[in-house]
């Protein structure tokens, strides 16, 4: 008997008139054929015949030649059958199961950014499952809200403290999932172990505490993953931390089919450990590396791509390839421009790309029309560009004016400004031009002086030295200056 007439036989009565219905409206003519000479062989008792399911699936004569035509539309009928089963326990899963229906609602809410409905439901859901003792569902949910939590907020310590409650809150949740899982395993093989008792048959490691509570041998490449992964976070040096993580990254490469959604992360932040040992060439290559991988799974969230980008436009920019950066935001403006958090900071990349090749026309229209209206950072990331525009376009008094109207604010705010290094830069850039407004004779030793100390400055000051804003304007001072 083949396998799909022995899965239809093993159906109720009403499964198989559900799994009919589904069969009438199959685009396959040939697998309806053959499942409506099953359905009849199966109700009056009849045996199975190949050379008859032959003739009614493709309405001729059998042939030993042609055998494997019906060998393949019996496979399909299999795979139909099999999709059937896994839809009919999942329903009855789902239906038994009220925690695992606020799951995969929380989930559904989630993917399609219904972000209120999600923050109302979560707490209502999580007090559900835990009062009935449903630590599994529970796990999920705060998984779930967790992912919420990081990918979707705005980034602030109030949202990381929350994010990291809801994680601690989790750590009970896990005791109380494995106590049980364990308890109950306990349980079973104690059942066993009673009866072979009775049938005087010796037990190797009967049930132990010990045994279920040791760990210390237990090892994946996932649980090796997840471990390196955790080392770096107290890991000071870079160089170490690389090493770690490059780690990370072979043991998830072992089982990336199992667990697709990790080796990205893991791809971009050893990436962005080069990027920050300023490593550029080895950064771009993992970069690269990341984004052919998220381009082959198809399962890296947008957010997760965001972030990645930004330091990897970051990389092509300090290698000063220009134009290959603005062809990877334009590649993406579609997941960079609706970036939340990040938007504005591709569009400044954009600006000083333009910048750096001379084109201050484009580098202007490239400005977004609301930077002005957002929080200060990126608000004054866009003064310091409305000040270099006009220098590049050889309108040098207009350029110091502005750059003096840009100190003044710094001045006025130094009490309250949370961005003291914009203001350090800002001083800088309105000497730069101050200086290109003294006399002539006087103008290439006081920019030697200048250059001078804003190298030493970049010494000791290597968090600023790297900013786009202090390498055009190094740039510039040198060039003026050999």
């Amino acid at each position: 008997m083949p396998k799909a007439e022995t899965l239809y036989a093993a159906l109720t009565p009403q499964e198989k008139k559900r799994f009919a219905s589904l069969m009438k409206s199959h685009k396959r003519n040939s697998l309806q054929s053959l499942f409506n000479y099953i359905v009849r062989e199966n109700n009056k008792g009849g045996e199975f015949i190949k050379e008859k399911a032959f003739a009614q699936t493709f309405g001729r004569k059998y042939s030993q030649e042609e055998d494997y035509l019906l060998r393949h539309e019996l496979r399909l009928l299999v795979s139909e059958l099999h999709d059937f089963l896994i839809d009919t326990e999942n329903k009855r899963e789902l239906e038994s199961n009220i925690n695992l229906q606020d799951t995969m609602l929380l989930q559904g809410l989630l993917n399609r950014k219904c972000f209120e409905e999600l923050e109302q439901f979560f707490s209502k859901s999580l007090a559900s499952s835990i009062e009935r003792l449903n630590f599994e569902q529970a796990r999920r949910q705060s998984d779930i809200y967790f992912r919420y939590l990081i990918f979707h907020r705005e980034i602030t310590p109030e949202i990381l403290e929350k994010a990291r409650s809801v994680m601690f809150d989790q750590i009970d949740i896990l005791k109380t999932l494995y106590r049980t899982s364990f308890v109950l395993n306990q349980n079973n093989r104690s059942v066993c172990e009673g009866m072979l008792a009775m049938a005087n048959k010796p037990v190797l490691n009967p049930v132990s505490i010990s045994i279920d509570t040791d760990f210390s041998d237990v090892e994946t490449p996932f649980i090796l993953f997840l471990t390196s992964i955790l080392q770096t976070y107290s890991e000071r040096s870079i160089t170490k931390r690389i090493e770690i993580v490059q780690e990370a990254v072979t043991q998830i490469t072992k089982v990336q089919d199992f667990f697709p959604e990790w080796k990205f992360p893991a791809l971009g932040t050893l990436a962005t450990l080069h990027y920050i040992n300023e490593d550029y060439s080895s950064a771009r290559e993992v970069f690269e590396e990341a984004l052919h991988y998220s381009h082959k799974v198809r399962t890296v969230q947008t957010n997760n791509i965001a972030d990645l980008l930004h330091n990897y436009i970051g990389t092509l920019m300090r290698l000063g390839l220009y134009e290959v950066a603005l062809s990877v935001m334009d590649e993406y403006d579609e997941i960079t421009n609706n970036h939340v958090k990040l938007a504005l900071r591709f569009a400044g990349f954009r600006c000083f790309c333009y910048i750096f090749l001379g084109k201050p026309a484009e580098a202007f229209s490239a400005i977004p029309h609301e930077s002005t209206h957002h929080v200060e950072y990126e608000h004054l990331y866009f003064r310091f560009i409305y000040v270099i525009i006009p220098y590049l376009n050889g309108d040098l008094e207009t350029a110091h004016r502005e750059s003096t109207n840009l100190q003044d604010y710094f001045d006025r705010h130094k009490e309250t400004s949370s961005f003291p290094d914009q203001r350090t830069i800002a001083l800088f850039l309105r000497r730069f031009f101050s200086v290109q407004l003294i006399s002539p004779d006087k103008i290439k030793q006081k920019l030697q002086n200048l250059h001078q100390e804003i190298e030493e400055f970049s010494k000791q000051n290597k968090h600023i030295s790297t900013l786009f804003l202090m390498i055009w304007l190094r740039g510039e001072l040198q060039r003026k200056v050999t």
